[in-house]
Formats: C-alpha cells, structure tokens, sequence
C-alpha cells in the first residue's frame, strides 16, 4: 500500500492512498487531490501521479510553477520515501508499506528493492518455511594437475634356476594397477563432498559499495553539481546493481537539473585568400578615384585590416579614404522598443493599448490583479454588495472574460437576490405593498433565472383591492358628514389606487374640499 504525504510547511496537511489509477494534483475541483492556495502557485490542473513499472512517478502538467526537488525544477520524478517533491508551497512525500502477507515470505537473508515488491503483488506463491541460516564452509582446495603418484620401483628379478617351483612377490603391472585406483577413489571421494555440501554462496561485496555512492550522489546534487553526481556516483552505481531503484530515481533527478549543452558554434569564417585581398585593395582604389570613399572604407579596406591589420596599402587607402570626401552620415540606431507581450484575459491578462511598452502593461495587469483579489476578499468577508460593485468594475474595465469575474459576480448576484426574495415576502405579510413590490423588482434585476411576476401581480392586485375598500370607507364617512374620518381614507385612495381610476380623483376633490393637502 501506498501513502501520498501532503506537508504545508512544517505541518502534515493531509495523508492519502494512492492506487494504480493516475492520481490528478492541482488547484482545481476536478482534481483527486485539492491544493488550495490564494497566492496561485498551484496550477488548475498541476501534476499527476502515474504507476509506471511498479513505481510511482509525479509528472508536471505544463503547469506554470512546475515540480521542484532539491532546488531544481524536474519535468517528471519517481516518488520514493526519501524524494520530497515541492509543488507551489506543498511538499509531497511517498510511503510505501512492505508486504506482510504470507504469501509473500522471503527467505531469511533474502534482500529485496521496491521492484521485486511490485513484482511479488502479481503473482501468488505458496507460503514456504523461512530457511535456517547456515554458515558456510570453505570450499576445499581445487585439484590442480600435479606429478602423478610414484610408482615403487620393483627390482628385476633374475630368472631363478630351473628346478622345484618356489613362490614369486608382486609383479610391475599389478603396482600400477593399484596406484590408478587409489587415485580415482581419491578424485571421487572429492567430488562426492562437493556434492553434499552444495554450491558456496557467493558473498555480496557490491551492496555497501552502492550505497556510498548513493550518499555521494545525494550530497553532489544538493551541491548542485548533477553532472558529477551522475558520473562519479550514479553510473558507477548502476553498473554494480542495474536494478536499483533508489539509484534509478537519484538518476532521474540529476539529468534534468544537468545544464543543457551550449548550442554548437558555427565554424569560424575562412580567410581571404592572397588573390582576394588583391581585388579588394585595387577596388578601393578605383572608389576612391571616383570619390566613393566610404564605400572602399567599408566594403574593401575594413575587410582586409580585420583579417590583415599591418597591411601597408590598407592603411594608405584607409587615410586616402578618410580624407578624400564628406562622410556618409550615419544614423543612430533606434533604441529597442518591448512591446507589450499579451496576456490572455483567462490567465489575468488585458487587452493591451496600443503601442503599449511590455513594462506598462505589466503594471496595469498587476493593478488589475490586485482589484480583482481584494473583490474576491470583500465577497468572502459577507459584504456582498460591495462585491458586486467591484466586480462589475472589472468586468467592464477588463472583460467578461477575465479570470473567474462572470461567475463570481453570479454567485454575488444571486446571494443578494435571495435576501430581498426573503425581505420582498415579510414586507407583503406585513401589508407594506411598495416595499414588497420594490424588492420584487429587486430579485428580478439581479437573477433572470427568478421568476417573480406572478408575486409582483399578486401584490398589486392586493395593493388595490385595499385602495377600493377605503374608497369605499371613505364614500361613507362623507356621506354621514364624518370629515375627519372620510379625510383619512381619502388618503389612503390616493397611496393605493393608480390614477386613472375614477376614485383616484375622487379622492383628490374631496381631499381639497376637507382641507386635507
């Protein structure tokens, strides 16, 4: 199993299993993993981890930041425990947990990297007995080719004397006989044992070497010399152990913080010959005699003194040149000019103006930048309305395009709309019509997705209902000569009904007849 360690600083932000599925990294909600960060060095879209061979490898996506490790920024680099990758103001970390089931057991002594872990997770052994450890013997001494065993002389014997039979020790052939099996019985006996004991393990001298070179490698490439950490440590240590992972990472670090090789110089321009020297010195000449001074000066001499400095005749037509006419005179070069380099609006960019120098229109893109974060502050402090007058400001000053200004501005809009949704009905519940109506119109100016004309009509129909019922209260009052009383519902006629209803100037006639105003 495998563990992502987020670190912010100092503190472990966060810990998370990675699997073998690509594991997106980046500032975005669409991402596995979610880096908030107000400063922005985190990208939308920032890195991704893949499981590649059996490792995990974190590959920057373009992003603008990138990935860095021990001060170099790196395209891509293979997590271990000990790679501390940094992306924006977070440091990522890998931990891997070593096998424990017991379909895994390794014999005792047995060493294993992070590839032979991948390995044994795709593929079932049976569990097996850990194997005692035993001390090996030292091997017997090889049978070299020597003096072959001496063979005992045997004294010749005199033939004896015809006569009785007597009896006769052992003969030449029958010494020989048994000396050649005393020597195979020896060679078996010796291969016999070497049978029984089985093949010496050979004793790993490589793996102390290896990581020594591991420590040099590491230190040369804080010091940030990668190049030498890759020759003196690096491919020393892979041809001992190839299969290293640790070495193979270390190695993926160091070349991309190796320096690009400087481009090729071109060949350096060939000499003039004997024979062109000639033409351009009698060429010179003949412009100078007709007056074209400086042309001989800079087409004719000056290529002959650049390659020749000390060549007499040169430097006669030089001074003859130099003096022989009124100088062409020179324009002074233009200064260079940067114009503005644009900047897409998406990215916090502005449409530049024309002939806009790249240094103003940094600074106006850096001023917009800062109105557009205090905006983003103002709406996340509560203060919505104030939110949505900057952003309309920098909508219009930079673009509805403009980094995240539209959406922001919809979401400030609706928030506003829904409190005077809430205000609009108290006002209604509390009869107070214009108000409910105001509100209503309210919500409808800042959300076109509301629908509130059908509450607006409601009220209104409301609003003269009231208005007729008071015309009516009033007729009455004046009837029963109640002046007072008809006074104060002829002024409510007047707030309720619209004027072109009949009691509407009614209302005003009598208002006046009554002494009301």
């Amino acid at each position: 199993m495998a563990r992502l360690l987020v670190f912010r600083g100092e503190t472990l932000d966060r810990e998370i299993e990675v699997g073998r599925e690509t594991f997106r990294i980046g500032r975005g909600e669409q991402n596995d993993l979610i880096l908030e960060d107000r400063g922005k060095a985190v990208s939308r879209n920032h890195a991704e981890i893949r499981y590649e061979g059996g490792r995990y490898v974190l590959a920057d996506l373009e992003s603008q930041n990138g990935i860095w490790v021990a001060g170099n920024r790196v395209p891509f680099v293979v997590l271990d425990p000990k790679i501390v990758a940094s992306v924006g103001p977070y440091r990522l970390m890998l931990e891997v947990d070593p096998p424990t089931d017991a379909a895994f057991a390794i014999p005792e002594g047995a060493a294993l990297d992070s590839n032979d872990y991948a390995e044994l997770a795709k593929t079932q052994v049976r569990p097996v007995e850990p194997m005692a450890r035993v001390t090996p013997k030292p091997p017997p001494p090889p049978v070299t080719a020597g003096p072959k065993t001496p063979v005992p002389k045997v004294a010749a014997v005199k033939p004896a004397p015809k006569g009785p039979a007597t009896a006769k020790g052992p003969s030449t052939t029958t010494w020989l006989i048994a000396g050649g099996a005393a020597v195979l019985v020896l060679l078996l006996a010796i291969v016999i044992v070497r049978v029984a004991r089985g093949p010496s393990a050979p004793v790993d001298t490589t793996g102390p070497q290896v990581q020594g070179m591991i420590a040099d490698a590491r230190r040369l490439i804080e010091q940030g010399d990668c190049a030498g950490a890759l020759t003196r440590a690096i491919e020393p240590a892979l041809s001992l152990q190839p299969g290293n992972a640790e070495v193979q990472t270390l190695k993926t670090t160091a070349t991309a913080c190796v320096p690009a090789p400087a481009p090729p110089q071109p060949p350096p321009p060939q000499g003039l010959t004997p024979e062109e020297i000639t033409a351009h010195l009698q060429s010179a000449a003949d412009a100078i005699g007709r007056k074209e001074c400086e042309p001989a000066l800079t087409e004719h001499i000056t290529k002959v003194l650049e390659q020749d400095p000390s060549n007499q005749q040169a430097l006669d037509l030089k001074l003859k040149a130099e003096t022989c006419g009124p100088k062409t005179p020179v324009a002074p070069a233009a200064p260079t000019v940067k114009l503005a380099v644009v900047i897409p609006p998406d990215r916090g960019g502005l449409e530049p103006n024309s002939g806009e120098l790249d240094k103003d229109y940094q600074v106006r893109v850096k001023a917009m930048r800062t109105r557009y974060d205090e905006a983003l502050a103002t709406l996340a402090s509560g203060s919505t309305a104030r939110a949505i007058t900057a952003l309309e400001g920098i909508a219009r000053d930079a673009g509805s395009r403009y980094l995240e200004v539209t959406p922001k501005l919809t979401e400030a809009r609706k928030a506003v709309a829904a409190q005077a949704l809430a205000e609009a009905r108290d006002f209604e519940a509390k009869n107070e019509y214009d108000q409910a109506i105001a509100r209503f119109q309210r919500v409808a100016a800042l959300d076109h997705d509301a629908k509130v004309d059908e509450d607006i009509r409601r009220v209104q129909e409301k609003k003269r209902q009231l208005g007729l019922k008071a015309c009516e209260d009033a007729k009455n009052a004046y009837a029963f000569n109640r002046g007072q009383q008809a006074l104060q519902f002829y002024q409510q006629v007047i707030k309720l009904l619209p004027e072109n209803d009949p009691c509407f100037a009614t209302a005003k006639q009598r208002i006046a007849e009554l002494g009301g105003r």
